[in-house]
């Protein structure tokens, strides 16, 4: 039995919708980059601070995705504050958190109902 989808077959189509967006979300990390390489080590970030905050909920208002929105505002928060650690920062940040007891609970309890939903 073969299934057949349009959406496999169908071209490509790049909307000005989407590259106005992405140019969007490049513009915005390349200035946390520049905020984060610019800063004075030791002073402090004033209303800077709400920038990471302030992008996580107009992405999440925008596009209902709130998974993503706080994966982008993680990553926009570590570039604000070293750029040049952002990686190690990111894998440390995710190990910290699937590291805790509560949150592996919560992850194990919604994957085993998620299966037995599925099922």
């Amino acid at each position: 039995m073969t299934t057949q989808t349009k959406a496999l077959e169908a071209p490509l189509k790049i909307s000005s919708k989407h590259l106005a967006v992405s140019l969007t979300i490049v513009f915005l990390f390349i200035t946390f980059t520049s905020i984060g390489l610019n800063h004075v080590e030791g002073e402090s970030y004033g209303w800077l601070a709400l920038l990471p905050t302030s992008l996580v909920l107009v992405f999440a208002l925008t596009t209902h995705r709130t998974v993503e929105a706080l994966f982008s505002g993680t990553i926009a928060g570590v570039l604000l504050l070293d750029p040049t650690q952002a990686v190690e920062q990111i894998v440390g940040i995710s190990m910290d958190v699937m590291m805790n007891e509560t949150i592996a609970w919560i992850i194990l309890v919604c994957g085993l109902m998620g299966g037995l939903i599925a099922f």
